[in-house]
């Protein structure tokens, strides 16, 4: 099983200090960073973005009207939803459609509907996240290797190969596809086909990662219980690793292992521990069970209901469970705005 892999995968990582060095993946990488670090999550900046000039429009983050200190402190308590498709990763596009891959499919469903198939023959599909121009990105850890999928003509390309294990993946404001993999975090650029190595750490197994609001910090974690970040600045270089901040101090006990992440219009982070646990991080640092779902929930992901419509809720989590059962979490928050939606309008 999928999982028995994962928990192997994981035990081999020890928890050691990262160094440089170590093999490459079988992709043309170049890294430009510089060193830093910090023990908590300092507040994002909420103005720049990666290699984006400013001009005097309000950007996507910039325009949320949410009123942070409304948040309320968990834990929450969730409604099951039990009419989904199971899947390792899931994504909602622009209409409302939740999108997943199970069994080797590509599917879409509406908020209560039933599955449908879109794109078959896919294989095994870790994480799945949109791009701007309406394919998918699917990480592949079968051939190493993440697909650009056209849902449209079910036509698809291969974004970047000779990965090792490719599991999560993130789009930035740019579009391009941040991918998890063994010992490093590489970006994807679909226009070019070039692959940036933004991270290595030798002997650990990454799993979930996600962009804050403003896109000028990517946070991943590993799936043994701790999470990192990078910093980027305006000419695009980024950081060293920084942190990190611990979630499970006994990883590998019961399924406490970490998996999919995402993040609020507030800069808050969330993180699903695969038992049933959602873990929440303030800008502060501050670490808090949001929610505790119990019973047999493998959780793999996690998605802000955005857009908010058919159903959805925009300050509601949905946790996807392995069972075909989604739990609908009022964290009370809106979730960030995503590269494939559209622009929010400017508030007046």
């Amino acid at each position: 099983m999928w999982w028995m892999t994962l928990v192997l995968v994981a035990c081999e990582a020890p928890q050691e200090t990262p160094t440089d060095g170590g093999p490459t993946d079988d992709v043309t990488v170049t890294h430009s960073g510089t060193s830093g670090s910090t023990p908590t999550l300092p507040p994002d900046s909420g103005t720049g973005h990666t290699g984006v000039p400013m001009t005097s429009e309000l950007m996507p983050w910039e325009r949320s009207t949410f009123d942070c200190s409304t948040i309320p402190r968990g834990p929450v308590v969730g409604t099951n939803l039990a009419w989904s498709f199971p899947s390792e990763d899931f994504t909602l596009d622009a209409d409302g459609y939740l999108w997943g891959v199970p069994g080797g499919i590509l599917k879409r469903q509406t908020y209560g509907g039933v599955g449908e198939p879109v794109v078959p023959g896919l294989g095994d599909v870790r994480g799945s996240r949109f791009l701007p121009d309406g394919r998918i990105a699917l990480s592949h850890p079968e051939d190493g290797s993440v697909y650009l999928v056209d849902p449209v003509s079910g036509s698809g390309t291969v974004g970047a190969a000779g990965l090792n294990t490719p599991n999560g993946i993130a789009i930035d404001f740019e579009g391009r596809v941040a991918v998890a993999t063994s010992e490093r975090i590489v970006r994807i650029d679909p226009a070019t086909g070039a692959v940036d190595e933004l991270v290595f750490m030798d002997r650990r197994s990454f799993d979930g990662l996600t962009y804050s609001p403003d896109f000028k910090r990517l946070y991943f974690n590993e799936e043994l219980g701790r999470v990192h970040w990078i910093d980027f600045a305006d000419d695009g270089t980024w950081s060293e690793p920084q942190g990190p901040i611990t979630l499970i101090p006994n990883p590998l006990i019961a399924f406490a292992i970490l998996d999919g992440m995402a993040t609020d219009v507030c800069g808050n982070l969330y993180a699903n521990e695969m038992n049933g646990k959602v873990w929440r991080v303030w800008p502060d640092g501050e670490v808090e069970l949001v929610a505790n779902i119990g019973g047999a929930s493998i959780i793999p992901a996690l998605n802000f209901g955005i857009p908010a419509r058919d159903g959805w809720i925009a300050d509601h989590l949905y946790v996807m469970n392995f069972l075909g059962t989604l739990i609908d979490l009022p964290v009370g928050v809106p979730g960030k705005w995503e590269p494939h939606m559209p622009w929010p309008a400017v508030p007046e």
